[in-house]
């Protein structure tokens, strides 16, 4: 059976209003920071960014994309569905995030 290590995911809070942070470990290594879960607009319901932050994550490792990249569309994702009402249906389709 074959194994692979994914990189370690870190999160931090920034000040009051500055939004949770996700980012590879690579990208802490090098002394850079992720991008912000933050999308113009408010936040109206929070339901379902976990799901769809950890759902697109998986997606985008298995199509190839560098954890960079994939952690940087999760959050694209999540942000946008935080501004949504619902669960599923409020979950972005890729063309709304990449």
């Amino acid at each position: 059976m074959r194994t692979s290590r994914l990189p370690e995911i870190g999160a931090t809070m920034r000040g009051d209003d500055a939004g949770r942070r996700i980012f590879p470990r690579s990208r802490r290594q090098r002394g850079q920071s992720g991008g912000s879960l933050r999308q113009d607009g408010q936040a109206v319901d929070t339901t379902a960014a976990g799901d769809t932050f950890s759902g697109t994550l998986a997606a985008m490792i298995i199509a190839g994309k560098s954890m960079d990249e994939a952690v940087d569309i999760a959050q694209r994702a999540s942000s946008i569905v935080v501004t949504r009402l619902g669960a599923q249906d409020a979950i972005p389709v890729l063309s709304e995030v990449v």
